[in-house]
């Protein structure tokens, strides 16, 4: 039994009963098929992960109130905190142990943090049993300034100011720090819980993405290009919000029952943004001239990109294309030039390569640097070159996710030698989050070829 529960509105929480006589089991999954089917990213199963990090899962469920109703069990209920966290990536840190170790230790958070997901005031549905949409509501935008506007807002919010800060449920839901949390439980359980879960959050994200038409050119996610008012990928939003969206989506789509609403829906939202930005592809091509293949988005600062967020949505890109999605093929064949050239390009400074930022557009006139002489020129200028080597004790782990793209690239056309070569000369520039000890301690981003 369970005493003293506050549920707030748009949270959801269940419970499962067991035979207590009964042995706990750990289902082994195989990892290695999963893999092939497209139905998760091609993890390095050869490399494992270390028991120490197992440990700290352990020590997780031990804590008092882990597991317990609408208990956050170890996700960052303030998604703004910015900085390397477990709970961010492609999917998280603990599912991907999950996946590459098949360990109870890992199964647990991942699970518990599978519940959590009911935690997060993301889980809104509507009269008629759809998850709040763009369908029912094509101008819905969850965020206090909507109605300001002119657009559709909530009657009831979950948060308690206009930007995103905590209410007394404790979660502040964040666009661009949003977890993958029940993807990995559902494909392991096939509880329908799990799913549910999935298509909420996947909701959430398009529903929350700013929607109005005309403001930005692109337009928002009302674009005249969808055939629903649904576009993510739109240039306002920050690439890694654009990504965690897209992944969501994504997954929705190609995991759903069929015939759903919910399956049907997001395979129009997924090749409504797809074919957006192959549309927006030939127009950014030659903006970009010799750097082309990155996508443009808020950074929180003027004329850069950030490799580490195009990594964000590129190893997005090769998932949905591992899924057999030809349109996220496409888009990733366009990526493809500046995922490799910022390695091995002539003018190029490889150290560089997964830098928090490259300078990309001209100081004075805003236009896109054709060059990657005049990137390099550009960013050294503004101080932000990482210079002839690696910060003192390797830096972040931009190089990894770098280097799992460039796997991904490789799982997806296996004679690429372009990909090949910046890989090699990758992990052959000794980045000390680029060593196997390294990916055994944080498995995330630990993709093979």
């Amino acid at each position: 039994a369970y005493n003293n529960i506050t549920h707030y509105q748009y949270q959801d929480w269940h419970a499962v009963l067991t035979q207590p006589s009964l042995p706990a089991l750990n289902v082994q999954h195989d990892p290695a098929y999963l893999q092939s089917t497209g139905a998760v990213l091609p993890y390095n199963l050869a490399l494992g992960v270390s028991d120490a990090t197992l440990q700290i899962y352990a020590a997780m469920a031990a804590k008092p109130g882990f597991g317990q109703p609408l208990n956050p069990n170890g996700v960052t209920q303030f998604m703004p905190m910015t900085g390397g966290r477990a709970d961010i990536g492609w999917t998280t840190q603990y599912n991907t142990t999950w996946l590459i170790t098949q360990d109870a230790r890992a199964a647990t958070v991942a699970l518990a943090q599978g519940d959590a997901a009911g935690a997060v005031p993301w889980n809104m549905k509507l009269g008629n049993g759809h998850w709040l949409n763009t369908i029912d509501y094509p101008q819905i935008w969850v965020d206090q300034r909507a109605a300001q506007n002119g657009l559709t807002g909530l009657t009831q919010w979950p948060v308690a100011d206009a930007i995103c800060c905590t209410e007394d449920n404790g979660w502040a839901p964040d666009t661009a720090h949003e977890p993958n949390l029940a993807y990995v439980p559902y494909i392991m359980t096939g509880q329908r819980w799990y799913l549910d879960r999935l298509n909420a959050e996947a909701m959430w994200g398009i529903v929350s993405s700013w929607p109005a038409l005309g403001t930005y050119q692109p337009a928002g996610r009302c674009a005249a290009s969808a055939s629903v008012c649904d576009i993510v990928v739109s240039y306002n939003n920050q690439v890694r919000a654009q990504a965690w969206a897209m992944r969501e989506i994504v997954l929705a789509s190609w995991i759903g029952h069929p015939g759903t609403f919910e399956r049907n829906y997001f395979t129009t939202v997924a090749v409504d943004n797809w074919s957006f930005l192959l549309a927006q592809a030939t127009i950014l091509s030659a903006a970009q001239g010799d750097v082309a293949g990155w996508l443009p988005g808020a950074y929180g600062a003027s004329f850069v990109t950030a490799p580490w967020q195009q990594d964000f949505f590129a190893g997005i890109a090769a998932w949905a294309a591992l899924m057999g999605d030809s349109r996220a093929v496409q888009v990733l064949a366009w990526e493809h030039n500046f995922l490799v050239s910022r390695f091995i390009a002539p003018g190029a400074n490889g150290y560089d390569g997964c830098n928090y930022n490259l300078y990309v557009e001209d100081s004075q006139s805003g236009s896109d640097l054709k060059s990657w002489t005049t990137v390099e020129a550009a960013t050294v200028a503004a101080g932000a070159s990482v210079g002839s080597g690696w910060p003192a004790g390797g830096g972040n782990y931009y190089c990894q996710e770098a280097a799992g793209v460039l796997s991904a690239v490789l799982r997806i056309s296996p004679g690429d030698a372009l990909a090949q070569q910046a890989l090699t000369w990758l992990l052959a520039s000794k980045n000390p989050l680029n060593d196997p000890s390294a990916y055994q301690a944080d498995p995330t981003w630990s993709l093979a070829q």
